[in-house]
């Protein structure tokens, strides 16, 4: 490190602003053709090619000691890279972001695939959002519903939300206490003999091979005991009735989870004057994790059709 500071100039400094350089050329040459993700797909070749010169180049300035010592011309070198990269830095900032704003200026053109916990959410942001066009909402959990009623709407009660408040804000106390979050477990494995189905399903996925992943919650430890708290008091789909734009609802027949898309589809179109663009999609014998990623049950061509009619009206 000493060694490169006292040649002038940093290797790795050159070589990044060789890349920040064509990358910012690509934005500036291709905006007009193609979109903000095209531009940086095409220029990472270029980019990663004029890298490799530049190594080159540094290596052979190395052997041959073209910037060793104090001289005028390593300064000289090493300020002029230095000045080089601080302008690249600036025009890649600057036409990166009109690249974005010329390619998202159009906002009509949003669509949201959520998936899971995330479709409840995006339900909601439907309501909120009026740029959204179209929203398909798969296998969907409504996360407030279940963390205030519990599964099937079975702790329904005040006397139910109080001793899940009074358990809850304990923990609180005792994760403040310890420094850390308790964690509430993944999917039981082993799994018990007297297992829910569903419990069952999540088992298939969460601990094989199929789904399984060092970092997923679900896999391993779980998520935080106190991380659904305030969902207790949050019912995010109050006014999924006033959603304008088009939804698709799409659950497994033989989801446990069913129940959530049907009721959320229901509560959507009741006293909805829009009513004509919202969709209801049971697939016939599906399950909870079957819309995760079997490939022969996951509806493909109903979204695509649905998205090519929606996203452009």
């Amino acid at each position: 490190m000493q060694q490169e500071k006292d040649r002038g100039f940093s290797l790795p400094a050159l070589g990044l602003g060789m890349v920040t350089a064509t990358l910012a050329g690509s934005f500036y040459g291709k905006a007009g053709a193609y979109s903000a993700r095209s531009v940086l797909l095409l220029g990472l070749l270029s980019a990663l090619a004029l890298a490799a010169l530049c190594r080159m180049f540094a290596l052979w300035a190395q052997k041959t000691g073209l910037f060793d010592g104090s001289g005028f011309l390593p300064r000289l070198a090493g300020w002029g890279f230095f000045l080089w990269f601080g302008a690249e830095f600036v025009r890649t900032a600057v036409t990166a972001q009109t690249v974005c704003r010329e390619h998202f200026a159009s906002n009509a053109l949003i669509a949201v695939l959520p998936l899971l916990l995330l479709a409840s959410w995006q339900l909601n942001a439907a309501a909120l959002d009026t740029r959204i066009k179209a929203t398909v909402a798969s296998t969907m959990y409504d996360m407030t519903r279940v963390n205030a009623k519990g599964y099937f709407d079975a702790e329904d009660s005040e006397a139910d939300r109080h001793a899940k408040r009074e358990a809850l804000n304990r923990q609180r106390t005792q994760d403040y206490q310890s420094g850390s979050y308790a964690l509430g477990g993944g999917v039981a494995d082993p799994l018990p003999e007297d297992a829910p189905a569903f419990v069952k399903d999540y088992h298939t996925y969460y601990k094989t091979p199929r789904g399984y992943h060092p970092r997923s919650l679900n896999s391993n430890g779980g998520w935080n005991v106190t991380g659904c708290m305030s969902f207790i008091n949050q019912p995010i789909l109050q006014y999924a009735n006033e959603i304008r734009s088009a939804v698709l609802v799409i659950h497994g027949e033989k989801a446990h989870s069913c129940y959530f898309g049907r009721d959320a589809f229901a509560n959507m179109v009741k006293g909805n004057a829009y009513t004509a663009n919202k969709e209801l999609l049971i697939v016939p014998g599906a399950s909870h994790i079957d819309l995760y990623d079997n490939l022969d049950v996951i509806p493909f061509d109903k979204m695509e059709a649905f998205f090519s009619a929606h996203l452009h009206a």
